[in-house]
C-alpha cells in the first residue's frame, strides 16, 4: 500500500520587535537596572538615535535625488518584502 503524503502549508510570521517597543522596555527597567545594564541601555538608545538619523539622511538623500535613490534601492531589492 503506498505511504500517504500530507501537505501542510506555512505562514510566516514577522515578530521583529519595534524600537519604540524596546527602548519602552529599557526605559521602564533603567531605574532597577546594575551599572552594566544602565550602560547597555545607554548604548542602545544612542544605537537606535543613529539609525533614525542615519533614515532622516537616506530620506533627504532620496527627496533631493529622488530618481537615483529608486535606482539603488531597485538594485538592493528594497520593497520586495514578503508576507
Amino acid at each position: 500500500m503506498p505511504e500517504r503524503q500530507e501537505q501542510f502549508e506555512t505562514e510566516t510570521i514577522d515578530i521583529t520587535p519595534t524600537w519604540e517597543g524596546i527602548i519602552y522596555e529599557m526605559l521602564r527597567v533603567l531605574p532597577y537596572a546594575t551599572p552594566k545594564g544602565r550602560g547597555d541601555i545607554h548604548q542602545h538608545i544612542l544605537d537606535a538615535a543613529r539609525v533614525a538619523d542615519q533614515y532622516v539622511a537616506h530620506s533627504k538623500e532620496c527627496l533631493i535625488n529622488a530618481e537615483e535613490c529608486l535606482d539603488k534601492e531597485q538594485r538592493r531589492g528594497a520593497g520586495k518584502h514578503t508576507k
